[in-house]
C-alpha cells in the first residue's frame, strides 16, 4: 500500500463528513425554524427523501463514470455549493427576505449531488485502495468528521443565529482539499488490486 492510498483512505471518509451532510440531517429542522417555524416540520423529511432517491440512482452513475470523476466532481461541486449556500444564508442574516427559500432549494441540490457522488462512492473506493486492516481505522475518521459537524456546527449556528459561517467553512475546506485530491485520487474502476497499486506508484500497465 502506497503513501498516497494511505492518505486518501483516511482523508476521504473525513472529507465526506466535512461536506456537512450530517449537519443537515440532524439540524435542518432547527435551521428552518429560525426562518419559518411551520415549514420546519417538513424540510428534513423532504431533504432526506431527496437524498434517498439520489443515492438509489447512484448505481447508474457508478456504472457510467469512473471513481476518480465521481469523487472529484462531488468534492468540487459540493465545495462550491456550500460557499454559495453560506453566502445566501449570510444575505438572509443581513435581511434578504427571499434568501431562505433560495437556500432551501440549494440544500436540495446539495442532497442530490451528495447522493450521487461522495455519499456512495467513498465506501466503494476506500476498500479498493487500502488493506482490510486499515478500513476500520479509516472508518474512524468518518466518525471524527461526523462528530465535528454534529457537535460543533450547531453551537456555531446557535451563537450566530445563522448557519452561514458553517457552510462557508465547509465549502472552503472542500475547495482546499480538492487540490491534493486532484493529484492523489486514481481510477480504480475495473482494475485489479495489482493494477491499482501500480497506478498509485505511477507505473504503466503495459
Amino acid at each position: 500500500m502506497s503513501t498516497k492510498s494511505f492518505i486518501l483512505g483516511f482523508e476521504l471518509p473525513f472529507s465526506q463528513q466535512l461536506t456537512g451532510v450530517n449537519f443537515l440531517v440532524t439540524q435542518l429542522t432547527s435551521i428552518t425554524s429560525i426562518y419559518n417555524q411551520s415549514l420546519s416540520h417538513f424540510t428534513a423529511l423532504i431533504a432526506n427523501t431527496v437524498q434517498l432517491i439520489s443515492t438509489s440512482l447512484s448505481t447508474l452513475v457508478l456504472k457510467k463514470y469512473g471513481r476518480r470523476t465521481i469523487i472529484l466532481s462531488g468534492n468540487l461541486g459540493i465545495g462550491i455549493l456550500n460557499l454559495i449556500i453560506g453566502g445566501v444564508f449570510y444575505a438572509s442574516w443581513e435581511g434578504w427576505k427571499n434568501g431562505f427559500g433560495v437556500s432551501m432549494g440549494l440544500i436540495m441540490i446539495f442532497n442530490v449531488i451528495f447522493g450521487l457522488t461522495l455519499g456512495p462512492v467513498v465506501w466503494i473506493y476506500v476498500p479498493e485502495i487500502v488493506t482490510q486492516k486499515i478500513v476500520p481505522l479509516a472508518t474512524a475518521t468518518y466518525w471524527c468528521g461526523c462528530s465535528l459537524c454534529v457537535i460543533v456546527a450547531p453551537i456555531v449556528t446557535s451563537k450566530m443565529n445563522s448557519p452561514y459561517a458553517v457552510f462557508m467553512f465547509l465549502g472552503a475546506y472542500l475547495i482546499l482539499v480538492f487540490i491534493p485530491n486532484w493529484f492523489l485520487v486514481v481510477e480504480t474502476k475495473g482494475r485489479t488490486a495489482v493494477e491499482i497499486s501500480r497506478e498509485f506508484a505511477g507505473k504503466s500497465f503495459d
